[in-house]
């Protein structure tokens, strides 16, 4: 998608955040927006696959613990419908083991929350 900015053409990454801590939606957002990608917030699983639905989201970060779903079946079903949209897991009740099923069920990344700062921009 294409952002006009001062006259010049650049592409602005449509990131798609699912997460229902509002203090955490806003951390990432602030800290994507900085960089010039645009984001989109949803706190349910439902909300969010209704919104790939509707297209144009480049990537997705997902809380692993969503109101009405896990973070996980929206990493797999992602895998399974649109595969070429990028899945990042994000949890604060993380362990290897978690990190290593997102990823076996098709999460692109794996990022504890007290580590966003530093590992979300990558």
């Amino acid at each position: 998608r294409r952002s006009s900015d001062r006259g010049t053409s650049r592409t602005m990454t449509q990131l798609l955040i699912v997460d229902a801590d509002l203090l955490e939606r806003e951390r990432m957002v602030k800290l994507l927006a900085a960089e010039g990608h645009h984001c989109h917030v949803m706190t349910r699983g439902q909300d969010a696959l209704a919104r790939v639905r509707q297209g144009q989201i480049d990537a997705v970060l997902t809380e692993l613990m969503l109101i009405d779903m896990s973070g996980l079946y929206l990493v797999e079903w992602l895998r399974a419908h649109h595969p070429n949209i990028p899945t990042v897991l994000i949890t604060g009740r993380g362990n290897e083991d978690i990190a290593a099923e997102a990823l076996q069920e098709g999460a692109c990344s794996y990022i504890p929350k007290r580590r966003m700062a530093q590992d979300l921009l990558r």
